[in-house]
């Protein structure tokens, strides 16, 4: 077989083994190319025991298949199999191999995956048997040439079964579907075989005419996670009302923060002071402790339940809601997954150490592998999903820049870094359901003409906020849409801040240097120990330096120029027209901090443009503005 794989390849470049004394003429050679004896009475036999175990709608359906090859027709017949993962399709497919085995059936078993493949009988991959280029492309065609021995036993195939059928994208099947009508001379489906798909649309990704990617991914979010924020019944009413409560329950880290929520009767505004904090604990509580966050997820759903409605921060959500809103994130999030794939190891890791009477290995769960890293056996990685991988043992290099790793039992709390991916979509799951990435350094424009290539975080925050005609979780999460927003503003701070900390080199700081003698001669008279002086430029918009420099460049233009003339206030009006008619039914104004900016914005921009452009006062000779937050609540 290896020797006419050869020849072929020769031959597309005009030359022969013939040409080599070292290679054996190929007339000596047999050509064994997928034959082998077959015992027709023993597949028959095989096949009819195992059809006795299909239910009605398998018999039905396998009856359909073989009548269609009794019939002998010479349009040949294509067949879909659909039936939900995990109700029998690769037995089906089973007892259709060995029953046309047994009749003297060629038959061709293919999935487009490797897996699926390995569970079919005499199975190979689609790529493999048809000679598809990988990757495939749109104007990709099978390398099987007409008259190759590979096109002669398909020529011989009578039954072709196709699993996983769904997931492979169209131009592949069009491409097997070109070669088998070059390889039997007919221009009829499929060449005239009979051709039996299969697979489970319930999962793959819907198909959407024109979509892009954002569409796509909107059109795959579970009907609890529109319906509750959109709906108008008790329950949707209750979710709005306690979002932070049920997200706060789900969420697999926590956030900390000084909440400081303003009092009375106006409407909702979150308020913090100080830092924001997002920590995650070990795999397991103490003793004295009870579950929480990503340690629920350890617990069986109805013990995870009783844990999060027996939490006083959650005794006005609705129960059913939260064993709903449980069962989904168990079902869809890759943190869940990555959860019960370290349960799983932990408790053979446990098992094994009885048996061998050893101690337990150390196990940790990492997630996020750097996005650097291309070659994932690097870290000899034996158990792992997208998001995270688990360790056994002391002897794996395990990366620990800014990585997240967990460890079944700590009495500490892991603080996750700001530049991590993983930290918004484990700390708001109701937001990022999917496990969505967030942030992170080596994120790259696509239009890469400018000088700077990557986004930044501002950047980034600016993108997830924008309005699209697709559904958004985040847009429709009221109160908990506000304490993203404010996490993603002081988590961008907090990052440029960094910056400036570990640049303060790069900002010429020397310049600053009878500040610093100030500072240390005014901690001597008080008897303190000087810190680490740190200088923000006043580029930074917020520090001492910017407002003093702003308020200086007010203080000049009066000098110069005299006293203002007109002092103009412009005040945002959350029942301006332009606000209420692109709120969602049953939001309010405080619902959505975005659109009250973009329209308080584009208003101001106005009235600017109308003031110092089409100068409706009069000819302007300097101006001085600001835009001030009331903060009343």
């Amino acid at each position: 077989m290896t020797f006419y794989a050869i020849e072929e390849k020769l031959e597309e470049h005009g030359r022969s083994c013939s040409d080599f004394d070292s290679i054996p003429s190929l007339i000596s050679i047999p050509y064994t190319f997928e034959s082998k004896i077959i015992n027709k009475d023993e597949e028959l036999r095989i096949g009819k025991e195992i059809y006795a175990m299909l239910n009605q709608d398998q018999r039905s359906a396998a009856d359909k298949i073989l009548a269609a090859h009794h019939k002998q027709s010479a349009t040949g017949s294509c067949f879909f199999v659909d039936e939900p993962g995990g109700t029998g399709k690769t037995y089906f497919y089973n007892t259709l191999y060995h029953l046309f085995l047994g009749q003297g059936v060629h038959v061709m078993s293919v999935a487009w995956t490797g897996i699926a493949a390995s569970l079919l009988p005499e199975g190979r991959t689609v790529h493999s048997r048809f000679k598809l280029p990988v990757p495939i492309l749109e104007i990709s065609t099978c390398s099987i040439r007409p008259n190759s021995k590979e096109a002669e036993e398909i020529k011989k195939t009578e039954v072709i079964i196709w699993d996983e059928a769904p997931t492979a994208p169209s131009y592949a099947l069009k491409a097997v579907d070109l070669l088998l009508r070059d390889i039997m001379n007919i221009n009829l489906p499929f060449g005239g075989k009979i051709i039996v798909l299969g697979g489970d649309f319930r999962q793959v990704l819907p198909v959407i005419r024109f979509a892009n990617r954002s569409n796509v991914i909107a059109a795959t979010l579970k009907n609890e996670i529109k319906a509750l924020p959109q709906g108008t019944d008790i329950d949707s009413r209750n979710f709005r009302e306690n979002i932070r409560s049920y997200n706060n329950a789900l969420a697999f880290a926590s956030m900390g923060a000084q909440i400081d929520l303003p009092q009375g009767y106006g409407p909702y505004c979150f308020r913090i002071h100080r830092q924001i904090y997002h920590r995650i604990g070990p795999l397991h509580p103490e003793p004295d402790q009870r579950a929480q966050f990503g340690q629920l997820y350890f617990l069986d759903s109805s013990l995870a339940l009783k844990e999060r409605m027996g939490n006083a921060a959650n005794e006005n959500c609705n129960e059913a809601t939260m064993r709903k809103l449980g069962s989904l994130m168990k079902s869809i999030s890759p943190f869940a997954a990555a959860f019960k794939i370290m349960q799983e190891v932990e408790e053979e890791e446990i098992h094994r150490a009885k048996k061998e009477k050893r101690a337990l290995p150390p196990l940790r769960m990492i997630f996020n592998i750097d996005h650097r890293i291309h070659d994932r056996r690097l870290y000899n990685l034996p158990t792992a999903n997208e998001v995270a991988a688990v360790f056994v043992g002391e002897d794996n290099k395990v990366p620990t820049h800014r990585h997240i790793a967990i460890h079944p039992r700590s009495k500490d709390l892991q603080t996750i870094s700001i530049l991590h991916p993983h930290c918004d979509p484990m700390i708001y799951p109701l937001l990022f359901p999917h496990g969505d990435e967030g942030w992170h350094s080596d994120l790259e424009k696509t239009d890469q003409s400018r000088k700077r290539t990557r986004i930044s975080m501002l950047q980034f925050y600016s993108y997830r906020l924008a309005i699209r005609q697709t559904f958004s979780t985040i847009h429709y999460a009221g109160k908990l849409f506000q304490e993203y927003i404010v996490n993603a503003y002081v988590t961008a701070k907090q990052n440029r801040l960094a910056f400036h900390r570990q640049n303060q080199k790069a900002l010429r700081v020397e310049l600053y240097q009878g500040l610093m003698d100030h500072l240390a001669n005014e901690a001597v008279i008080e008897g303190l120990k000087p810190g680490r002086v740190i200088i923000l430029p006043s580029s930074f918009q917020g520090g001492p330096r910017a407002m003093q420099q702003n308020y200086q460049d007010a203080m000049t233009i009066v000098r110069k120029y005299g006293k203002p003339d007109l002092f103009i206030t412009f005040t945002c009006n959350p029942t301006w027209r332009e606000i209420e008619e692109q709120l969602f039914p049953g939001q309010t104004p405080s619902d959505r901090p975005d659109l009250i900016t973009r329209v308080f914005k584009l208003n101001l921009d106005d009235l600017i443009d109308h003031l110092f452009k089409k100068h409706i006062l009069g000819r302007t000779i300097a101006n001085v503005f600001v835009i001030k937050f009331q903060k009343r609540g």
